[in-house]
């Protein structure tokens, strides 16, 4: 049984979250483990990627009241 808020199924987006999120930290550690030289993306950068991505859930998820805080 799966809860349903708005346009989100719950517990099936949180595996989904929860595994693509796994997956990716290991490919970025990978990554950053067999590159030493590798220029890692700056303060702003990181702001921007978040900024970025809290857009992108708004248009997928259009009746859930996103919003995006800058964390202090």
């Amino acid at each position: 049984m799966s809860i349903v808020i708005g346009d989100l199924d719950v517990a099936n987006e949180l595996l989904n979250n929860e595994f693509r999120v796994s997956t990716l930290e290991k490919v970025l550690q990978t990554i950053i483990d067999n590159n030493k030289t590798l220029i890692l993306p700056t303060q702003q950068d990181l702001e921007n990627i978040r900024v970025q991505t809290a857009e992108q859930l708004k248009k997928k998820y259009p009746n859930n009241g996103i919003e995006y805080k800058k964390q202090p």
